[in-house]
């Protein structure tokens, strides 16, 4: 598989080859590093004999800090390596800029307000959604929290990225 989608261990030689981590980068050093293993042609083995052990955090705080450092990491690789910016990374930054500007918008224009609230309404009616069927799946008490888990990731990791586009901008 490509290296990005997985990538946990690897030999000495592929260090040699590729280099070591880049250690500019405060977050997404792995997946810099995953990105350079990609172009020069290697491939990653998944398997599932091997697992990883993901110790989540404890506090949408910690969630909050671990998400913007990473939406600064992805403004860093995009420096890097302008070929990773995608879709996936795109979503939050607009999601934050149309928060930002939806109070705005409904200030200037009732219209331009409704439009741009449409993809919001959607939004929480699928975190909604997806909540409520993982607290259905798991421990019911999670639809209190899985909301608010959901919305501190995409809002931390697209505040982090464009706080990062800004201070690369003075």
């Amino acid at each position: 598989v490509p290296a990005a989608s997985s990538g946990a261990m690897y030999r000495r030689d592929v260090f040699d080859r590729i280099g070591e981590f880049d250690e500019h980068f405060d977050a997404c050093e792995d997946v810099e590093f995953n990105t350079r293993i990609d172009k020069a042609g290697l491939k990653a083995m998944i398997s599932p004999k091997l697992t990883i052990e993901y110790a989540a955090r404890t506090s949408l705080r910690g969630l909050f800090r671990q998400l913007y450092r990473y939406g600064c990491g992805r403004w860093q690789l995009f420096r890097k390596h302008p070929s990773t910016l995608g879709i996936g990374t795109l979503i939050p930054v607009l999601f934050v800029l149309g928060l930002f500007a939806l109070p705005f918008l409904w200030l200037v224009s009732l219209k331009a307000g409704l439009i741009v609230s449409v993809p919001y309404v959607f939004y929480l009616i699928t975190i909604g959604a997806v909540s409520l069927d993982l607290a259905r799946k798991n421990r019911k008490s999670l639809i209190f929290i899985l909301p608010f888990i959901f919305f501190t990731i995409h809002f931390a990791f697209g505040i982090g990225f464009i706080a990062a586009l800004a201070r690369s901008q003075r």
